[in-house]
């Protein structure tokens, strides 16, 4: 199963949109979506707005692919039970995200093997169409956990560079 999740904050529009498309041109697949508050409801696979986060854990473990944005618990949750993640970050420029975060975090997700970064929305349905991500098995690598936690603060040091600069 594919799971989608956008999380109880805020909708995501763009990205329910997009993968309802694709759902819509491959019923065979198995698809469900936690869609968060107030957003586009899917016209193409089974969906809830809200689910406990237990509830939410639950579908990721058992799913064989993650679609989200760059939410951290979703990550973490997903690549802890090495299930391969399709992100596409929430843009500032169209009103999704109040700052750089998801952005900056994404670029240093590229580097996970079971992570895809899309572009945008005809990136994301070829990445669906695509073979699915396998980790390398790089037995020196960081934990999931412990690579999020450098490149969050790796991330904030920046943001914190360019304010004093700006000053």
């Amino acid at each position: 199963m594919i799971v989608l999740a956008i999380g109880n904050r805020a909708p995501f529009n763009r990205l329910v949109r997009a993968v309802d498309l694709w759902a819509a041109r491959h019923p065979e697949a198995e698809l469900f979506a936690q869609i968060g508050p107030d957003g586009a409801e899917p016209a193409h696979m089974a969906f809830t707005r809200r689910l406990t986060k237990a509830e939410l854990d639950a579908r990721i473990a058992s799913a064989r692919l993650l679609v989200t944005h760059v939410e951290i618990d979703f990550l973490l949750t997903a690549l802890a039970r090495a299930v391969p993640v399709i992100v596409l970050p929430r843009l500032p420029i169209l009103g999704e995200d109040r700052g750089a975060v998801q952005g900056a975090l994404a670029e240093r997700l590229m580097g996970y093997d079971l992570v895809r970064v899309a572009r945008n929305e005809a990136h994301l349905t070829e990445m669906l169409d695509a073979p699915l991500p396998q980790a390398a098995g790089r037995s020196n690598a960081l934990s999931p956990a412990v690579e999020l936690q450098h490149a969050m603060g790796d991330i904030a040091n920046t943001n914190i560079a360019r304010r004093h600069a700006a000053e």
